[in-house]
């Protein structure tokens, strides 16, 4: 089972910038939403080129930030629309949902931002 945040992939890729990451962590979460509405919609219209492309657009993001688990359900989403096959679209949106959550979590966690909040 792939992780959620693999925080070692992801420094690799930015050269162990810390400061980069957390940056791009930052823009991720600024458009996930824009991109899994992408992904909803296509799943919606029952498009396969369309989810190929939004699954491939948000699939890119996932890898470089070690979004492991959502990067693979992404690649899924992507393949399912390359070959046409809309059937289990609608469980695997809801998956990619779930894990992009998960993932935004677990880099709060990494942060340190995610603490409880005071009264």
């Amino acid at each position: 089972m792939a992780q959620i945040f693999d925080r070692n992939k992801a420094l690799i890729v930015v050269q162990g910038d810390e400061n980069l990451l957390e940056e791009l962590i930052d823009l991720f979460k600024g458009e996930s939403q824009r991109f899994l509405a992408d992904v909803k919609e296509a799943v919606r219209a029952g498009e396969a080129e369309w989810l190929q492309r939004a699954a491939r657009n948000i699939k890119g993001s996932l890898a470089n930030l070690g979004a492991m688990a959502a990067c693979e359900t992404a690649m899924k989403l992507e393949s399912m629309g390359a070959n046409n096959d809309m059937k289990q679209s609608d469980a695997m949106c809801e998956k990619l949902v779930a894990e992009v959550s998960e993932f935004e979590f677990e880099t709060e966690k990494y942060r340190g931002i995610n603490t409880p909040s005071q009264s």
